[in-house]
């Protein structure tokens, strides 16, 4: 556990975040004994003038409990923002009362730049880094080649704060084969039918089935045997690369079976129809027998 460290007579517990040191608005209201949301709402006023990455970090509320962040902010806290050195100076920038000065220096001198335990870690490089774990995701029995990259590409944002796959502006891949596989609702526009009823008809004709329960990163869907030849799961990065979801897409060949079935189950719902139509129709409702009156 990293050591407090005293600013301006304050005992201050330092945060660093994949080996850089940064503060929270609450941790700068606190020092500079300003009001409670002072550091916020003058960084939305600015946050123009501020570079992701560079001089903040955004969180997700998963990522602040797998980083052990819970006692940084609030409860329940949907996003959290970090500052980084330059951030903190280019947010405290109108401070200058005497106040600010003093507990600026101290920041910079001894919390950004503290040595000992909380020496900063140097970064490690993103290519050795991506290298390593698209390494380690390659040792899975028949691993996919495609999704050993994507993997890769998320392990090293977790470790490095980048996944070069986006910067690549690889957010897919396609399968080896070069299939165009398409999702669910492009393969209803070739046959002018939704995404819903697709994957309904999928599954009435045994290709797969819904999964009941699953996780926000992975896919509501699983392929059966049947399906096997024409779908093929994919991993999407999401936006900065903040985790994947697994996505079933399907050959365009699908379409035409699935319009074929479509076909002939409605022919043959027609079909019993017809049949009950002319049973009715043959089996009107029979009088009651007269009574015999004597």
């Amino acid at each position: 556990m990293t050591k407090e460290i005293t600013i301006n007579g304050k005992s201050v517990s330092p945060v660093d975040l994949k080996g850089r040191r940064v503060v929270s608005f609450a941790m700068i209201d606190d020092l500079h004994q300003r009001p409670e949301g002072t550091a916020s709402r003058n960084f939305r006023s600015n946050k123009k003038h501020f570079s992701l990455g560079e001089d903040y970090v955004e969180l997700t509320a998963d990522e602040i409990r797998r980083q052990s962040l819970t006692d940084v902010f609030p409860p329940r806290t949907p996003k959290g923002i970090l500052l980084t050195e330059s951030g903190y100076l280019m947010l405290v920038k109108p401070f200058t009362d005497d106040l600010a000065w003093n507990v600026q220096r101290e920041l910079v001198n001894v919390y950004f730049r503290a040595k000992g335990d909380a020496k900063r870690k140097r970064a490690p490089a993103i290519d050795t880094v991506f290298a390593r774990y698209h390494r380690i995701a390659s040792l899975r029995p028949n691993a996919d080649p495609n999704q050993c990259w994507i993997a890769a590409g998320r392990a090293t944002y977790e470790k490095c704060g980048e996944n070069p796959c986006e910067t690549l502006g690889i957010t897919s891949m396609e399968a080896p084969d070069q299939t165009n596989h398409k999702t669910v609702t492009e393969i209803g526009k070739m046959i002018g039918m939704s995404g819903q009823a697709v994957n309904k008809a999928l599954i009435a004709m045994s290709y797969q089935v819904k999964v009941e329960g699953a996780s926000s990163t992975s896919s509501n869907y699983e392929m059966l045997e049947r399906g096997k030849p024409y779908g093929r799961m994919y991993d999407e990065t999401r936006k900065r690369g903040k985790g994947a979801q697994q996505v079933l897409k399907w050959s365009p060949d699908i379409a035409e079976q699935i319009k074929r079935y479509m076909d002939v189950n409605k022919a043959a719902e027609l079909a019993l129809a017809g049949k009950l139509v002319e049973q009715d129709t043959r089996a009107p409702f029979a009088k009651k027998p007269e009574t015999a009156t004597v």
